[in-house]
């Protein structure tokens, strides 16, 4: 299962209690990104989707994907499900932000490669960093 995640630079998920993912244009890249499999997401996350968006809505998305879906994950850890996880897709911000929750396990404690890097301009930051690993 590919993990996507939207982090600042010290790793937070959230600040101030709110999300980090709300931007259109790292959307419409998750969207893209999760090709081949489901796109699974938490209730908490639906809102951030355009209406007609092809998701698959569960209330535990890490434990109930399958091997093939691209969980996008705002909140909470990675903890209890390291064996799942076959890559992963950071947003980076490139921001630091007074976060309340931070990611728990990174890419390389997984032992997952960096294979990618690229930035784009997103509509509420002027450069978003993307970073892709995998096995």
């Amino acid at each position: 299962m590919k993990v996507i995640l939207c982090l600042d630079d010290r790793g937070g998920m959230t600040f101030n209690k709110r999300r980090q993912s709300r931007d259109r244009a790292v959307t419409e890249d998750i969207i893209k990104s999760a090709s081949g499999g489901r796109l699974v997401i938490a209730p908490f996350s639906e809102k951030l989707f355009p209406e007609g968006t092809a998701l698959t809505v569960l209330d535990n998305p890490l434990r109930e994907a399958s091997a093939d879906d691209s969980v996008f994950l705002e909140y909470g850890g990675l903890s209890g499900y390291e064996n799942r996880v076959t890559g992963i897709i950071i947003y980076r911000w490139n921001k630091l932000y007074p976060s309340d929750t931070k990611i728990d396990i990174l890419p390389e404690e997984l032992g997952l490669k960096r294979v990618s890097t690229e930035e784009f301009a997103g509509y509420s930051h002027e450069k978003i960093t993307k970073e892709t690993y995998s096995v």
